[in-house]
């Protein structure tokens, strides 16, 4: 076969190729364009929908591109989903995710704004994922026995309504950071550790203990008492 005749049937599959790529690229690309504009909308009914439409390993494939949800790190998350509270938190740098698993969970007034409480509905974690990857590719997990969380959430609501049952489970001494806000942190024995959503590694904190609870919980509480009773 002429030289001419083969250079050219290897462009033309080279081209077709390219093209191929480029289609597939702006398919993957609109498909992302929907997910977003349902998500950021907050549209969770037409989410659902859309999610009916196509097979849910699509979908998370389509949203994460990464490990997120492989059957190591959601039975890393969810296990003993029933008794316990479940928070992530995302952060960009290891190093954080272990000081978190080494030191506790620390966290101004505001303990949600930073870790989200999950339930196991894959629907509800991938839109809560979307909305938190950007934050870091390394999720720190928390978990709370629900007897715990429950019994101090209960006090706190009892004392004041803007006291949150996070702020309670510290055995280190709050403290003013250099913007003048309250830093509360909560006992590294929640943290159940973290993983890497890229690579789907989980790393365990040897320490967790969904159930522990300390003295100094209850010493909060008599010092919130007393905050409150100084102000009234």
């Amino acid at each position: 076969m002429d030289i001419s005749i083969v250079q050219t049937i290897l462009l033309s599959i080279i081209l077709l190729l390219v093209g191929y790529i480029v289609f597939l690229q702006f398919k993957n690309r609109k498909m992302q364009s929907r997910i977003d504009s349902l998500i950021y909308d907050g549209n969770r009914e037409n989410l659902l929908k859309s999610i009916e439409e196509l097979d849910i390993l699509k979908l998370k494939k389509k949203i994460t591109g990464h490990q997120f949800l492989n059957e190591d790190v959601e039975s890393f998350i969810f296990e003993n989903e029933k008794e316990s509270e479940i928070f992530l938190h995302y952060t960009k740098q290891e190093e954080i995710a272990k000081k978190i698993v080494s030191e506790g969970f620390k966290f101004s007034h505001s303990f949600h704004k930073t870790a989200e409480n999950i339930c196991n509905d894959k629907v509800d974690l991938l839109y809560k994922h979307h909305r938190h990857k950007h934050f870091g590719k390394y999720v720190v997990v928390i978990s709370i026995d629900k007897k715990i969380y429950n019994f101090y959430m209960n006090e706190t609501h009892k004392l004041s309504n803007a006291l949150l049952v996070e702020q309670v489970l510290t055995e280190i001494p709050s403290y003013l950071d250099e913007n003048q806000e309250i830093i509360y942190t909560l006992s590294n024995f929640y943290v159940k550790g973290y993983f890497n959503y890229e690579t789907g590694k989980t790393i365990t904190n040897p320490l967790f203990n969904s159930r522990y609870d300390s003295i100094k919980f209850r010493e909060n509480i008599e010092l919130f008492k007393k905050v409150v009773s100084n102000r009234s």
